[in-house]
């Protein structure tokens, strides 16, 4: 896997991470390990690693799934997006990039201070990869539609294994 980004069992920065799950049922859930990508390309080369190794595996924006196996998984890998933080406003203003590891508390307090805010979660606690990718209600969701509604674009990256016989 990629060097610094991959935490055990007794480890300081695996115990806080499973101790940030808001539902029992994911706090629970004990996983083999637990790998934090720094950003979209680290993601991709997990996701290839993982499916060469065909590795069962779950992906923890901010933990708030209610059922077992959402964002954290027994015996197997989780991918936890906390690295992948940013919150960057364009020059004009009117776009907002926002990564996935982000709470929505941590997005807001990021735009308040320029008067600004987005179309995103009405709880504090939730993630913004979850919220966003199920939908999400907002409080401007009556005039403005569904978070998802107002996503310009997600950054994908990916790698493909290379082929042997080439």
């Amino acid at each position: 896997m990629l060097p610094g980004t991959v935490s055990f069992p007794n480890s300081t920065v695996y115990e806080y991470e499973e101790s940030r799950y808001w539902s029992q049922q994911q706090a629970l859930t004990i996983p083999t390990c637990r790998v934090s990508p720094a950003c979209a390309e680290e993601v991709s080369i997990t996701l290839l690693v993982l499916r060469i190794q065909q590795c069962q595996f779950a992906v923890k924006s901010g933990g708030h799934a209610a059922f077992t196996g959402a964002s954290n998984i027994n015996g197997g890998i989780t991918i936890d997006l906390v690295a992948l933080n940013q919150v960057t406003v364009s020059s004009d203003q009117k776009q907002t990039s926002i990564g996935p590891g982000n709470r929505w508390v941590d997005v807001y307090s990021k735009l308040e201070p320029r008067n600004l805010s987005v179309i995103g979660g009405r709880v504090a606690d939730i993630g913004v990869g979850g919220l966003t990718l199920g939908g999400g209600i907002s409080f401007f969701s009556g005039r403005y539609g569904w978070a998802c509604d107002n996503v310009i674009n997600y950054e994908v990256c990916y790698h493909s294994f290379p082929n042997p016989s080439s």
